[in-house]
C-alpha cells in the first residue's frame, strides 16, 4: 500500500489556492475512488468492495473540529488487500482512517514552517483560538504524513548562483539536535566497517525515509514499519540538489572519526598510564607545545603526522569516546552537545551560498571536523571555487589529503604563496589582490564547462573560469589564526570579493534555525531529518521566490529557469515592452550612452587605513556632534552628525550589523564639494541650490547674479536634487543628480529608481534662466546613461556621491546592482575621504558627563535659523 501511495497519491508541491486556502464542505462519507483493485496483475482486474472502517473518524480543519465522521475502504475479493481513502482533491488528508486534516490546515502549517514557525505552536495557537482540545503529536504526525506525499523538489539551488554556487559559506548548528542512543556511542572498528558506511545514495534513502513516514499511516509502531531501518552512519543521511551533486551517491565518512586502528596500537608503550588531566590541559592550552601533542598523539595510538592543527584535530576528535576516558568525554559538553540520562544529541551541518540559500545539509552523528567539510565538498558535480568556514586551514589540508593534493590549489587553498613577503605585508594591511574570475561571478554564466581532464579538480568551474580553489576564514574567525601563513586565508586580502558577499550568512541561518530549536530537539531522529529538509527546502523557496518577484517588478521580460539554475530574461513581444526611453524635453533630446563602461570594483574605491583609523579615533568618545569638522567650501561645512549619516560607528566594527541610515542633505552637499575641488574644472552645487533658483523665479522669473556666478568658467557642474513628494522642489526624499557637461552640450541624469529620468518643463525654464551664459542651453541633450544602481531605498545618497566621483573621474559605468557589502565599501570609502585632511587636534572636544548646552552657545545658530538684526546703537 505505501509503494501504492508513493507512485499513485503524491500531492502536487503547487496546489491551487481555492484548494489551499478555502475549505470544502464535509462529505457524507469519505470512500476511495477506486473501483477496479490496483494491486492485482492482470488485464481484468477484480472490482471492489466498499468497506466500513469507522464511524467515529474526526476531521481537523483551521478553526473547526468535527467527529463522528463516517470512513470506508475497498477490499479486493481476491488479494483481500484494503484500498484506502487518499484523494487530495477532496480538500482533505487522510492519516490513519481515524485521523483527518484539511488541506488548507496542511497549507497553513507548511506556511507557518517557511516562516520559523513551529508545528507544535501553531497547533497550540489555533487550539486556543477554537477552543478546543488538539492531540498535537498525532497531528504533528499527520502533517508529517501530508509532506511526505507532496511531491517537494527539494532542488536546493540559488536563481542567482544556479545549481553550481562559486562560493560556499558552511558552518555547524549545534543547538539543533536531536535524541540518539547512548549505546549507539562506542567507538567504530575498522574490522566492522564496509563501503556502505563511507557512502550514501542519497536518493535511495531518502524515498525510503519518506515511505517510512508514509507507512505510519498503517503502522501502529516502529517495530511493524517495514521501511524502518536501524541506526547506522549511512542512516544519517545528507542531501545535495540532484543537479548540484556529483551523482546519487555521496561521500559520508564519519565512521573514520576516531576510528580504531588496532595496529597503530601495537606502538604504544607497554604499561603506560597516560595521565588524563595533563592531556586535557594540552588542548585548553593556546600554544602547546608540538612535541607534547606528538607524545600525548603516540600514547593514545594515533598518528603523530602533519601540523600542529591536524594533531589537535585528532585528539578533539577522540573527545567523542567515553570508553577512552570519562573526563575527556565531559568535552562534548563544550563542544555543544547535551548529555542525557539515556540519549546524547548532535547538530547539523549547512552549506550555502551568499546569498543565504542551503546547497547541502547534514545531519552529524560525532562533533564537527574538517572531514565533513570534506564530505561536503568532495560532494558537488563542480566544487565551489571558494569555500568558507570556521576552520578553513583544516578542511584545506584535509581534503588535500585526501584527493592527493588536487583539490585546494594553487599556494593550498591561501590566496597567494606563503611567502615572508606576502605574509609581513598581510600583516600590516597592504596585501589586496583582485583575481581576474572576480568579475566573472558579476557576468552571464557560461555553462557547464566540458570535462576534457583526466581528474575532475581539474576542470574550470563554470561561473568563475579557472580551476583554482580557496579555503577562506569567514570574518568572525580570521583574526583568531596564529599560524602566519594563515593570515592569507583573509577575505580581507580578496577586496572585490569580499564587497559582494557576506561571509556571515550562515550564522544568520543558525539564528532563523533557533526558532524552532525547541520542536525539533524532541525528534527522533527520522522525524529530525526529514524536518530539517523540509525546512531548508521551504528557506530556499522564500529567498527565490522574493527575488523572482522583485525581478518581475522591475522587468516586463519574461523569467524562466535556465538549464544550469539560473533566472533568465526572454524578451517578451514587441508589444509587451517598455517604450523607448527617448523623450523629447523642449529643444533637448533624450539619447542612450554607448561609451565604454566598467564594471564596479573596490579597488576604484580604495580605503585608506590611515584615514579609516583616524575616523575609528573619532568615533571613539562621544562628541557634540552639532560642531563642525570640517570645511570644503563657503556653503559645504561638515559636522560629526553629518559625517555619522554617512558612515555610522557601527560599520567599522566586525559586530554583524548592516543598518544603514539615510545621508542628510549636508552631507551629500560636502561630499560633492570636495569632489570638484580635487578635479579640475568641475563645480559641484549643493542640495539647497535648486530650490533658490526655483524661489527667484516664482518670485521674478529671474535668478539673482550671486546665485549664478558659481557656474562662470566651468566644463562640468554637479547639480544634486532631493525629488519626490509632490511638484514642488522645495519637499522631496529622494537623492538624484544631474551632470551638466558644458563641452558635450549634455545633460546627464543619474537616478537609481528610473522615475525621474526627463526634466519637467517647468523645471526646463528654470535651468534656461541659470544657464543663460551657455545660450540657455540650446542645442544640449538629455541623456540617461548607463549607471549602477542598488537593490534598496536608503543609499540613495551614497549613490549620488559614487556617480559624482564617476563623472568627476570621466568614467563611464555599465548596468550592475550594487549589493550590500558593495555599499557598505563605499560609504567606509566616502567617509575615509573625508577626514583625510582632519587633524587630532582638531576633533571636537569630548562630551562629558555633565555636559550640557553652554549659557554663552546660541541654541539658534545649532538649528540654523540665527538672525542677526541691527537695532539702534543697543
Amino acid at each position: 500500500m505505501t509503494n501504492y501511495f508513493w507512485n499513485c497519491k503524491r500531492i502536487p508541491e503547487q496546489l491551487p489556492d481555492d484548494l489551499s486556502t478555502k475549505e470544502k464542505p464535509l462529505p457524507e462519507k469519505f470512500e476511495p475512488n477506486e473501483k477496479k483493485c490496483p494491486y492485482c496483475p492482470g488485464p481484468t482486474p477484480p472490482d471492489l468492495v466498499l468497506k466500513l472502517i469507522t464511524r467515529h473518524a474526526t476531521v481537523y480543519g483551521i478553526f473547526t473540529v468535527n467527529k463522528g465522521i463516517t470512513v470506508y475502504a475497498k477490499e479486493c475479493p481476491v488479494c483481500r488487500v484494503l484500498v484506502r481513502f487518499q484523494e487530495y482533491q477532496s480538500g482533505f488528508h487522510n492519516f490513519n482512517d481515524k485521523v483527518l486534516l484539511s488541506v488548507p490546515l496542511c497549507s497553513l502549517l507548511t506556511t507557518g514552517l517557511s516562516n520559523h514557525i513551529a508545528v507544535g505552536r501553531l497547533l497550540r495557537t489555533l487550539e486556543s483560538h477554537s477552543r478546543a482540545t488538539v492531540p498535537y503529536n498525532t497531528l504533528r504526525k499527520a502533517f508529517y504524513h501530508f509532506c511526505a506525499l507532496r511531491e517537494y523538489t527539494y532542488g536546493y539551488f540559488c536563481y542567482r548562483c544556479g545549481h553550481h554556487p562559486p562560493v560556499l559559506i558552511g558552518d555547524t548548528n549545534w543547538k539543533v539536535a536531536f535524541d540518539l542512543p547512548v549505546r549507539l556511542m562506542r567507538r567504530p572498528d575498522l574490522e566492522n566497517s564496509s563501503p556502505q558506511d563511507t557512502q550514501v545514495n542519497v536518493a535511495a534513502r531518502w524515498e525510503n525515509l519518506e515511505k517510512e513516514i508514509i507507512a505510519t499511516g498503517f503502522c501502529e509502531d516502529t517495530s511493524s514499519n517495514p521501511f524502518s531501518s536501524p541506526l547506522t552512519y549511512s542512516v544519517f543521511t545528507p542531501w545535495i540538489g540532484k543537479h548540484s551533486r556529483i551523482n546519487d551517491v555521496v561521500p559520508k565518512t564519519e565512521i573514520f572519526k576516531g576510528l580504531s586502528q588496532k595496529y597503530r596500537e601495537s606502538s604504544r608503550k607497554a604499561n603506560l598510564e597516560i595521565d588524563e588531566d595533563q592531556i586535557l590541559q594540552l588542548l585548553d592550552c593556546k600554544q602547546p607545545k608540538k612535541e607534547d601533542l606528538v607524545q600525548a598523539c603516540t600514547d593514545l595510538g594515533v598518528s603523530t603526522t602533519g601540523s600542529q592543527t591536524d594533531l589537535i584535530n585528532r585528539l578533539e576528535e577522540l573527545l567523542l569516546y567515553k570508553e577512552i576516558y570519562p573526563k575527556m568525554f565531559v568535552k562534548l559538553q563544550k563542544a555543544g552537545a547535551k548529555k542525557l540520562d539515556h540519549n546524547i544529541i548532535w547538530g547539523v551541518l549547512h552549506m550555502g551560498c551568499t546569498h543565504g540559500v542551503v546547497f547541502y545539509q547534514s545531519p552529524l552523528w560525532w562533533k564537527e571536523s574538517a572531514r565533513d567539510h570534506g564530505d561536503v565538498l568532495l560532494s558537488f558535480k563542480y566544487p565551489p571555487t571558494v569555500f568558507i568556514s570556521d576552520i578553513a586551514g583544516r578542511v584545506a589540508r584535509h581534503v588535500n589529503n585526501r584527493t592527493q593534493q588536487m583539490f585546494f590549489q594553487p599556494h593550498d587553498g591561501r590566496v597567494c604563496a606563503p611567502t615572508e613577503d606576502n605574509i609581513r605585508e598581510a600583516t600590516t594591511g597592504n596585501l589586496k589582490i583582485n583575481p581576474v574570475w572576480v568579475q566573472n561571478l558579476r557576468q552571464k554564466s557560461r555553462g557547464p564547462v566540458e570535462n576534457t581532464k583526466t581528474d575532475r579538480f581539474s576542470t574550470a568551474h563554470p561561473e568563475t573560469g579557472p580551476p583554482e580553489r580557496y579555503s577562506l576564514y569567514d570574518r568572525f574567525h580570521e583574526k583568531n589564526q596564529k599560524r602566519p601563513e594563515e593570515r592569507l586565508r583573509s577575505l580581507k586580502l580578496l577586496p572585490d570579493l569580499a564587497s559582494l558577499l557576506n561571509s556571515a550568512v550562515a550564522e544568520q541561518i543558525n539564528r532563523e534555525l533557533s526558532s524552532i530549536r525547541y520542536s525539533l530537539c524532541q525528534m527522533k531522529d527520522t522525524y529530525y531529518m526529514f524536518s530539517l529538509r523540509l525546512y531548508f527546502h521551504l528557506h530556499n523557496e522564500r529567498l527565490n521566490n522574493t527575488f523572482l518577484n522583485q525581478v518581475q517588478k522591475h522587468s516586463l521580460e519574461l523569467v524562466h529557469i535556465g538549464l544550469h539554475g539560473k533566472l533568465l530574461l526572454a524578451k517578451a513581444e514587441p508589444s509587451q515592452r517598455p517604450p523607448e526611453n527617448q523623450v523629447r524635453v523642449q529643444e533637448c533630446t533624450v539619447t542612450s550612452d554607448g561609451e565604454e563602461q566598467n564594471n564596479f570594483s573596490v579597488s576604484m574605491f580604495p580605503i585608506d587605513e590611515q584615514h579609516k583609523e583616524r575616523l575609528t579615533q573619532l568615533y571613539a568618545v562621544q562628541r557634540r556632534e552639532n560642531l563642525i569638522i570640517a570645511r570644503f567650501s563657503r556653503y559645504a561645512t561638515l559636522e560629526l552628525r553629518d559625517l555619522k549619516s554617512l558612515c555610522p560607528p557601527h560599520l567599522l566594527q566586525d559586530s554583524g550589523k548592516c543598518e544603514m541610515p539615510w545621508l542628510t542633505d549636508n552631507a551629500v552637499s560636502c561630499r560633492l564639494a570636495q569632489i570638484a575641488g580635487e578635479a579640475q574644472n568641475v563645480v559641484a552645487l549643493s542640495t539647497d541650490t535648486f530650490i533658490l533658483w526655483h524661489r527667484d523665479w516664482i518670485a521674478s522669473k529671474k535668478i539673482e547674479e550671486s546665485h549664478v556666478k558659481v557656474l562662470e568658467n566651468s566644463q562640468k557642474i554637479l547639480c544634486p536634487r532631493i525629488v519626490g513628494k509632490g511638484d514642488s522642489p522645495e519637499r522631496g526624499c529622494y537623492f538624484i543628480i544631474w551632470v551638466f557637461d558644458v563641452p558635450a552640450k549634455e545633460i546627464r541624469i543619474y537616478d537609481n529608481t528610473q522615475q525621474y529620468v526627463t526634466i519637467r518643463n517647468s523645471d526646463m525654464d528654470i535651468l534656461k534662466e541659470a544657464f543663460k551664459q551657455y545660450e540657455s542651453l540650446e542645442g544640449w541633450t538629455v541623456s540617461n546613461p548607463h549607471q549602477w544602481t542598488k537593490n534598496d531605498g536608503y543609499n540613495c545618497g551614497v549613490f549620488v556621491c559614487t556617480m559624482a566621483e564617476m563623472e568627476a573621474k570621466h568614467l563611464k559605468m555599465c548596468p550592475e546592482v550594487l549589493h550590500t557589502g558593495q555599499l557598505l565599501h563605499l560609504r567606509i570609502y566616502h567617509a575615509t575621504c573625508m577626514v583625510k585632511n582632519l587633524q587630532t587636534e582638531d576633533f571636537p572636544p569630548e562630551m562629558g558627563l555633565g555636559d550640557g548646552i553652554s549659557e554663552n552657545r546660541c541654541m539658534a545658530q545649532d538649528i540654523k535659523v540665527c538672525v542677526f538684526q541691527k537695532v539702534g546703537k543697543k
